[in-house]
């Protein structure tokens, strides 16, 4: 049995029906490898009508106590997503793809109104929206 905390990360805002399908698809196929899996969806402070800054405070809270991140295929599309990317990787938690389980391979860093992402090819990208 794995007891390790591991906490979904993607998309949600904007995305038809909040992305909660594949969530819960992620979401079901890590508890059945054992883990204790966090869905953002799932987090009962998130069940009120709020501003995306109240979630964001809710998810970031509960992601710090994880061990893993799970990172769906359309983090670089999500502020929220790159936020929690970023303050995991701050915090030195292990990041994965949450589809592949291969190592998460793009530093995220601030510069300025950047969101600067590098893998570990070179491949750099500048995303123009400041977090």
């Amino acid at each position: 049995m794995n007891d390790s905390k591991l906490y979904i990360c993607g998309k949600i805002t904007g995305l038809e029906n909040l992305n909660v399908e594949k969530f819960e698809h992620y979401e079901e196929i890590y508890k059945k490898k054992g883990y204790i899996v966090i869905n953002p969806h799932k987090i009962k402070e998130n069940w009120l009508e709020k501003e995306w800054e109240y979630y964001m405070h809710n998810d970031i809270k509960t992601l710090i106590e994880c061990d893993i991140i799970a990172v769906l295929d359309d983090w670089s599309d999500s502020k929220g997503a790159r936020l929690e990317i970023l303050i995991a990787q701050q915090l030195g938690k292990t990041i994965i793809y949450a589809e592949t389980e291969e190592k998460f391979d793009y530093e995220l860093t601030i510069n300025g109104e950047y969101l600067n992402t590098v893998n570990e090819e070179g491949s750099k990208n500048r995303i123009k929206e400041s977090i």
